[in-house]
């Protein structure tokens, strides 16, 4: 259970009724000047004249059937204003969420796949075909093969794979959609393996680069091109002039940023 008095007034009339009650009871005595607010005052002199009684004036304080409210001392004008400064807050969060993701979709580099992010990755490749590869593939993957050499940041020749040395797979599968609206025409992606001895640690990537045969389509440059930036570590960009872009844009070169984070990777 609470108790609030509003201000100091209450205790004024508490001192009040006790004047009161004791100028009842006795002979008049010499007049005490306590010093109270205009309120308190006003209060005292009601008592004194009767108008008001103690009992009275606690009730009007006390009302236990509607509970007083706290306010605020802040002038309301203040109160609307720091809602608005709260909305404004809000709404910059929004903003500033928004430029996040739009630095991101602007940003100079591509994204890397989180498993060669610090990897000591050599830059040299060897690659072979699976034997389910027809000869029209080949010619896809060996297209994105030339276009990657031509930047000078990775390596990439003909060769079988070994425990000690980065090697990409090109193969095929065959995957039809439930939703033809959406075509799955390539995966690919790095695999990691580390080596450890007592002197010295490595870092090798076993990766591969599928086209998915089931849809004439797939069988393209871009999307060779697409599915062996995976292999080499680069992950999907939202901006559409990457070459790993999700969605097959027909782009055939890597833009100034997917070199940029070929760059880093090796």
């Amino acid at each position: 259970m609470l108790l609030k008095f509003k201000s100091g007034v209450a205790l004024v009339i508490l001192i009040a009724g006790g004047y009161y009650l004791y100028h009842q009871s006795t002979e008049p005595q010499a007049e005490v000047n306590v010093p109270t607010s205009q309120a308190a005052q006003t209060t005292l002199q009601q008592v004194q004249a009767g108008a008001l009684t103690l009992k009275d004036k606690l009730a009007s304080m006390l009302d236990w059937s509607q509970p007083e409210q706290a306010t605020s001392s802040k002038p309301a004008s203040q109160d609307a204003s720091t809602k608005s400064t709260t909305s404004t807050s809000s709404d910059t969060n929004q903003t500033s969420s928004s430029s996040v993701a739009e630095k991101n979709s602007d940003s100079t580099t591509t994204p890397i796949e989180s498993i060669v992010k610090g990897q000591p990755l050599a830059n040299t490749y060897t690659y072979s075909f699976s034997n389910e590869t027809s000869s029209q593939v080949r010619q896809v993957f060996l297209e994105a093969v030339a276009a990657y050499n031509q930047t000078d940041i990775v390596k990439l020749t003909p060769g079988t794979q070994t425990e000690d040395h980065n090697h990409i797979t090109f193969s095929v599968y065959e995957k039809t959609m439930d939703n033809p609206s959406t075509l799955e025409l390539g995966v690919g992606g790095p695999k990691i393996i580390q080596k450890y001895s007592l002197f010295q640690s490595q870092s090798v990537n076993h990766a591969t680069a599928n086209i998915n045969i089931t849809y004439q389509v797939a069988i393209a440059k871009s999307v060779a091109m697409h599915e062996l930036g995976h292999a080499l570590g680069l992950d999907h960009s939202q901006q559409l002039s990457s070459i790993m872009y999700p969605v097959d844009q027909g782009m055939t070169s890597l833009s100034t940023a997917d070199l940029t984070s070929l760059q880093e990777i090796y």
